[in-house]
């Protein structure tokens, strides 16, 4: 069984403060889960080979936390309770009741940890477990068990057995003498793995796991000094692992040897790795031995490599003005754990971030209207339990990039806010146009009124973050954007950054300087890759579904489009407005201003835009070998198949996410 509730809905639901709660003792009558009415349940726990890592019982009174899913009269959420030598589960501060219609499903965990629904450390977030594997010296402390075979229970069959499986990896390592030594010379040998994930996550309604901060270091535990060690240890969630070495200090050899594994072999949850190591007065040999099932079964919890539903998290969020905007931070750590390109650099996400404002918009040079400011933007919780809770100004619509921050001043990730009173959601906000529901204006836009407040955020083709479009054409061409940074309120102008050969240095650039317009790569029409159409799925995946970088809120998308028939804006029809500010198009398809584009040519240049006010442009998220596909229209032409080159910064006219 693997419950459907995701832990993406999860997630959102605990952030909000919303119908998660954390479990303990009712003060009215010591249940959980159904009243009077329900009929209490009865747990035991099956004991298999190799269910513990130290010994194969439970210890009288080790703690477990269950969870019943299902309706809301019958959820229960992390009740403990503790273990008898026999497998028996008896309740400790409150018992657990199934109601009398209904089925459900169980899942169980150990150890037993608190819950919490600030982050706070150590503490479950919703069905988050914290992962922590420093210390080895204490394996049953660390050794994650999870069951959820207990479905389809009914208060008319309230017996659950749970079958509890091992979560973690195992290496077990053999140290063995070789030529020139003696066995004596083996003692007090230390055998440390480094560069392994020592903390991370488990989602204990799905089996979800991943980690968290950057690779360090474990000292195995000496089950025989100068013989035995071994370590418990984070599955390897992508598709290798780099830089796993393990240390032998020999100290009455005064030597300590190296050996580096190799990236293909992966720690794999629920395993014994077996690893023999020979040490000789000259160096050291290694044979990986056998990989065993800890379990003594076939079943394993699941280990999902791509942290799917966290990467699918939105890069932008609309809100209603006064409100508070509340933004998890896991997006950041998926996308640096598992996008390729990013994981090229040197760069790894720290647990320890801050959050702060990138920039904002300012209406006008003669007084300074903020959305919010940076005391009004707080972090809450850590690591990837971690979001952003940003208070909002009342009465002030448009735009502000918040982000998170290392301790060395790197941008992680940032996210865009969209305050508005503009709800898209609402059929009056929606254009129908070639079976596609677009928005009824621009991302960003401030405005539905023919002019610049109309234009919206720019972004180059590909790119997350916006760029502010103008609020006079006149600004806008006079290279001043009109933005403020980190909420001071100082105006801005929009700088080049020099673009380079390497895909890889280009993206992480993208990402830890969103505030910046990358330059075109030489000879090209991309600023990220020097290759005909290289990387071209930034804004959609290769199966055509939404992408990473995508920067439309939930629900909707940058619109796939393509030449003739096949662009999404096929057939459009329409004519220029008496103001010359943009095209009126025909049948109730809306107003699309004259935003023009911005276009730096070099690493030293600044400014704004080009075609203010004669020209307007909506990107698609298809890719057109060196260009993207666009929406552009003038005074002269609508072209539905426009092909623009990626470096340029364009609006974007969202569309309904069809999945």
């Amino acid at each position: 069984m693997k419950y459907t509730g995701s832990i993406h809905t999860t997630f959102y639901a605990l952030l909000a403060a919303a119908a998660l709660t954390a479990a303990g003792c009712s003060d009215d009558d010591n249940e959980k889960g159904g009243g009077a009415t329900g009929v209490e349940a009865n747990f035991s726990a099956e004991i298999t080979p190799y269910t513990r890592a130290a010994g194969d019982t439970w210890t009288n009174g080790d703690a477990v936390g269950i969870y019943m899913l299902g309706g809301d009269a019958g959820t229960a959420d992390n009740v403990r309770y503790t273990c008898e030598p026999n497998g028996r589960l008896s309740a400790a501060d409150a018992k657990i009741v199934i109601p009398g219609s209904g089925t459900f499903d169980f899942v169980a965990y150990h150890p037993y940890k608190q819950s919490s629904l600030s982050g706070d450390a150590g503490k479950i977030d919703g069905y988050l477990y914290p992962v922590v594997l420093n210390d080895q010296t204490d394996p049953a402390a660390i050794d994650l068990l999870w069951s959820d075979n207990a479905t389809g229970v009914t208060a008319a069959a309230p017996d659950v057995k749970f079958t509890f499986e091992h979560v973690l990896s195992k290496v077990e390592i053999a140290v063995k003498q070789g030529g020139g030594i003696s066995a004596d010379d083996l003692a007090g040998v230390v055998v440390t793995i480094d560069g392994v994930y020592n903390e991370g996550f488990f989602a204990l309604n799905s089996g979800r796991i991943g980690n968290t901060g950057v690779p360090g270091a474990v000292t195995a535990r000496a089950v025989t000094e100068g013989v035995s060690y071994e370590a418990i240890v984070l599955p390897t969630t992508g598709a290798a692992q780099q830089g796993r070495v393990f240390t032998v200090e020999a100290p009455l050899l005064g030597r300590t040897y190296t050996w580096t594994m190799p990236d293909d072999y992966l720690f794999v949850g629920g395993k014994i790795h077996e690893i023999e190591i020979t040490v000789d007065v000259d160096g050291i040999s290694v044979v990986t031995g056998d990989i065993a099932d800890w379990n003594g079964g076939d079943s394993n919890p699941e280990v999902e490599t791509d942290d799917a539903e966290f990467l699918a998290l939105p890069n932008s969020y609309i809100a209603r003005p006064g409100s508070t905007v509340t933004i998890p931070v896991a997006k950041a750590y998926a996308a640096w754990h598992n996008i390729p390109m990013l994981q090229e650099g040197s760069f790894s996400i720290p647990n320890d971030l801050t959050a702060r404002i990138v920039w904002q918009e300012r209406f006008d040079e003669d007084e300074t209207i903020l959305f919010s400011t940076n005391d009004k933007v707080t972090m809450t919780g850590s690591g990837i339990n971690a979001a952003i809770e940003v208070v909002l100004n009342p009465d002030v619509e448009g735009s502000l990039v918040v982000g998170v921050y290392d301790g060395d001043g790197n941008c992680s990730w940032s996210w865009h806010i969209w305050a508005t009173e503009y709800d898209p959601s609402q059929p009056a906000g929606q254009q129908t146009v070639g079976g596609n529901v677009f928005m009824d204006r621009n991302l960003g836009a401030t405005s539905l009124v023919k002019g610049p407040q109309s234009a919206g955020c720019f972004y180059q083709w590909g790119r997350k973050d916006p760029f502010q479009g103008p609020y006079t054409w006149m600004m806008f061409l006079n290279a001043n954007a009109g933005w403020s940074n980190d909420g001071i309120g100082k105006f801005m102008t929009l700088k080049g950054l020099a673009s380079t050969k390497v895909p890889s240095e280009n993206l992480v650039a993208s990402v830890q300087q969103p505030y910046r317009y990358i330059v075109g790569i030489s000879g090209t029409q991309d600023w990220l890759s020097p290759d005909v159409g290289g990387e071209a799925y930034r804004w959609s995946n290769a199966d055509g579904t939404k992408g990473v970088f995508d920067p439309c809120p939930e629900g909707w998308r940058v619109p796939v489009s393509g030449a003739g028939a096949a662009s999404a804006w096929a057939d459009l029809n329409g004519v220029w407005d008496a103001e010359r500010t943009g095209c009126v198009f025909a049948e109730g398809n809306g107003y699309y201003p004259a935003a023009g584009y911005i276009n730096i040519m070099s690493a030293s240049g600044s400014g704004g835009g080009a075609e203010a006010g004669t020209s307007g442009y909506c990107w698609s998220a298809s890719s057109a070998g060196r260009n993207g596909y666009a929406l552009t229209y003038s005074v002269s032409a609508i072209k539905t198949e426009a092909e623009p080159s990626k470096t340029w910064a364009c609006p974007v006219r969202c569309v309904k996410d069809v999945k």
